[in-house]
């Protein structure tokens, strides 16, 4: 009797299990609103620290209740472990991480992505469940969809951030990431949800996220919703001609209501990607992401000194870290440490992701990482494969939504970074333990093993799970910190190597604001002023370099050329990577004093910085021209014109202004 009482509580949670999962999703995905709103530390780890600490968590309450069970099912299929081969890569890659910091970071996101997995392997995949998911996903992409038309249409940046629209997730990039996922389950809540009021509702669901995915302008996930398109229309359209009469064909409720709510749907769909938004159009919208992808995929062999688009120099850097660790990588989370540390080595600064996925995983992994990813991959179309051939005709049609949204996920991680966030990688987590569950069950090559388990084995479980849970919790506080001031750092460019920087003193719309007061007050002859903001700007953010900045723009202007060569001095040691500004203006003040060996000490220190970092900017190669020209540098000069040409090929007024040096 008492065994009894023990396993009744795993029965009692699963049908609460899946709903509290969506709203661990749904509180994954709104978070970025309040972290705009404050406009301090990224959204992304306000995030990854719900979904880690939510989805963990779940996992180990779930264990709980079922503590006293005796006995314990495993499944071992193909699929299971590959998944699990990449997990235990990926921890055993904490011993030859070259950061510990940033491999904690990025292993306690596929921590949550593993525990998703686990729980959703509990849960039984029926039509109830299918339509729970549906609900809950549509409603997230409604979230998105609906604040990044405010921003885009009424050109309201409601949270303070970059790229709009980016609806709450700080980038329309990371937004498309979770739009490509969900875009599928809304048209299966479309096609077979049977609640009377909320069947009517996909429509104008689809609506605003399709309108909203055309505002964002993002290439790589219009390509992905594409192709997500076009596998549900031929998997959907060749399930109905498959289906037996025995099985019974996949029934859609689709009544007079349903037909006038799509009517209106398509309406408003029409009426929104027709307003302008910031000064574009449709035809304007269209031509430029068409454009675009054109000079894009036609600038593939353009080399790195030619201004390669920055996609391709990024996977230029990825790939030579690659080439230095090929087999095991450089650890969980290595990647944006590598660039942040090296980047003189990189074609890149500050990029945060790879911006392919697969990529990310070789750098990090090694090839034995992207093996193991290949075999789960093949292992999740094995699965799909089976299960849209056979079984219930709704759950049928549903796995061919699942093969859509994971086909079109697939294509947008060629071009961005879905699996580095946490709302794509945990529902990702429930797409795979779906496709596993679901595919094992008829699956001939599964093993099943039933192990006996120890009182001392169900607590010794639970308190490593625990242990864990309380690690992400400590943790997350710990790195959110961490990011807070190396994401601050890199995007007001203060420092060379943001790591060992100083945190911000005050919210970053502040400075933002500081930032752009001492120019003006400067272009009125107003230096008082102007360096008066310049104090309040080291009140947010001490020793900044774009504070020394103005405060050298302030001197030059009164001609104190011997206070502004000090600050320089001091200055150009700290100054971002391939931002030689102050190399530039300490020649024009030693000029001004009349000092041409002091000119001259600076300009060939500044010509031997590497070619990669001096075509960055025009003013630097503008600064080698004319130096080398006025010292009859000849040979120097014309190695920096041509440079100039190749680089900046439109800028004909200069380059007419000293062709006749050359001539």
């Amino acid at each position: 009797m008492q065994r009894k009482r023990a396993e009744q509580p795993s029965e009692s949670l699963k049908p609460v299990l899946g709903p509290a999962m969506i709203v661990v999703f749904i509180a994954s995905s709104v978070v970025g609103t309040l972290a705009g709103l404050r406009n301090s530390s990224p959204s992304d780890f306000y995030r990854e620290a719900i979904a880690e600490i939510g989805f963990i968590g779940l996992l180990w309450y779930w264990l709980y209740r079922n503590r006293h069970r005796q006995q314990v099912t495993i499944t071992v299929s193909y699929t299971r472990l590959w998944l699990l081969g990449l997990l235990v890569l990926a921890s055993l890659s904490g011993f030859w991480a070259v950061s510990p910091d940033f491999f904690v970071g990025k292993y306690l996101l596929w921590l949550a992505a593993a525990a998703v997995v686990v729980l959703t392997l509990t849960l039984q995949p029926d039509r109830n469940l299918m339509v729970g998911l549906a609900r809950g996903f549509t409603l997230i992409g409604l979230y998105i969809a609906i604040v990044g038309l405010v921003q885009a249409l009424l050109s309201i940046d409601i949270f303070l951030q970059a790229a709009p629209p980016a609806a709450n997730f700080n980038n329309r990039n990371a937004a498309m990431q979770v739009i490509v996922l969900v875009f599928p389950m809304i048209v299966f809540g479309l096609l077979f949800d049977r609640h009377p009021v909320l069947s009517k509702c996909y429509g104008f669901a689809l609506a605003l996220v399709l309108a909203y995915a055309f505002y964002t302008r993002t290439r790589s996930a219009w390509l992905a919703l594409t192709i997500e398109g076009v596998v549900m229309t031929i998997g959907l359209v060749w399930l109905k001609r498959r289906s037996s009469p025995a099985a019974g064909a996949v029934q859609v409720n689709w009544n007079i209501g349903h037909q006038l709510a799509a009517l209106s749907a398509a309406l408003v769909l029409v009426l929104l990607i027709t307003l302008p938004s910031r000064g574009a159009g449709f035809g304007n919208t269209v031509a430029y992401v068409v454009n675009s992808i054109q000079h894009d995929a036609s600038s593939y062999d353009v080399p790195v000194r030619k201004r390669r688009p920055e996609r391709y120099r990024i996977w230029d850097s990825a790939l030579a870290m690659v080439k230095r660790s090929p087999f095991l990588g450089t650890g969980m989370g290595s990647f944006f440490y590598n660039i942040l540390t090296n980047p003189h080595d990189a074609y890149v600064f500050s990029v945060l992701r790879v911006h392919n996925d697969v990529l990310e995983v070789a750098v990090e992994l090694g090839g034995i990482g992207v093996l193991l990813l290949g075999g789960a991959i093949v292992g999740l179309l094995c699965g799909l494969s089976r299960l849209v051939r056979r079984g219930e005709p709704t759950a049928r049609a549903f796995f061919v939504l699942v093969a859509a949204a994971l086909a079109g996920s697939a294509v947008n991680m060629q071009f961005s970074f879905p699996y580095q966030m946490p709302v794509p990688a945990v529902m990702f987590g429930v797409y795979a333990g779906l496709v596993i569950k679901s595919s094992d069950a008829g699956n001939a090559r599964r093993r099943t093993m039933v192990l006996s388990l120890k009182s001392w084995h169900r607590y010794a479980g639970l308190t490593v799970l625990g242990c864990i849970l309380a690690l992400v919790v400590s943790v997350n506080m710990a790195w959110m910190n961490v990011m807070d001031v190396i994401e601050d750092n890199v995007k007001i460019r203060t420092w060379e190597n943001p790591i060992d920087s100083t945190p911000l003193q005050c919210p970053r719309g502040i400075v933002r604001a500081l930032m752009s007061v001492p120019a003006p007050y400067r272009g009125f002859g107003l230096y008082r002023e102007s360096q008066s903001a310049v104090e309040s700007i080291n009140n947010c953010v001490p020793g900044t370099w774009l504070a020394q900045q103005e405060t050298i723009q302030n001197l030059l202007k009164q001609k104190q050329f011997e206070e502004a060569i000090a600050i320089m001095e001091h200055a150009r040691h700290r100054a971002p990577v391939a931002i030689f500004i102050d190399y530039v203006n300490l020649i024009f003040a030693h000029l001004q004093r009349g000092d041409m060996q002091a000119a001259r000490r600076v300009y060939e220190e500044l010509r031997d910085k590497p070619i990669k970092l001096l075509i960055q900017r025009k003013m630097t190669l503008r600064t080698l021209i004319l130096f080398a020209l006025r010292t009859g540098r000849m040979d120097e000069a014309s190695t920096f014109r041509d440079l100039y040409l190749i680089h900046y090929p439109g800028d004909k007024k200069f380059a007419a202004r000293v062709a006749p040096h050359f001539q």
